[in-house]
């Protein structure tokens, strides 16, 4: 770290902008990193096989949790740049995942069932993404 400061303070003043953006991505990479092996720590020296399982548990339901909100917000971007449109069963059920993700809330007491209801929706989406756009922006190429 202490290289990368060094190396940071002898470079040209016309690059500094890119210089300070690549340090703060390497400074929250450092975050980011050992904020894993805090967790992986924390799972691995508790002393209680329920506090193991529920930060484990916590870790698999936060990354799950991720990966649907990145699929939302792909959608979503998708649907709002794009000329092609989705069916409307597909654009319901995006929007049924966005409102659940919204409202999700990690320290609730019913996690495992708030969790269930989203998966069930995601699913909806996924399958609903298969249908055929309902109107398609797109202009026939029929000659």
């Amino acid at each position: 770290c202490l290289f990368l400061l060094v190396h940071f303070l002898l470079r040209d003043p016309r690059t500094m902008g890119d210089d300070i953006e690549s340090l703060l991505h390497v400074e929250q990479d450092f975050v980011d990193q050992g904020r894993k092996e805090g967790y992986a720590k924390a799972a691995v020296d508790g002393q209680v096989d329920g506090y193991r399982y529920g930060v484990v548990k916590g870790l698999e339901v936060s990354a799950r949790l991720g990966q649907i909100q990145g699929y939302a917000e792909v959608c979503s971007l998708a649907l709002q740049t794009s000329r092609s449109s989705i069916s409307a069963r597909a654009a319901n059920a995006l929007v049924a995942v966005q409102q659940q993700l919204l409202h999700f809330d990690l320290s609730s007491k019913s996690l495992t069932k708030d969790m269930e209801a989203l998966e069930a929706k995601f699913k909806v989406l996924q399958f609903a993404l298969g249908d055929k756009p309902a109107v398609s922006a797109a202009p026939s190429l029929d000659f």
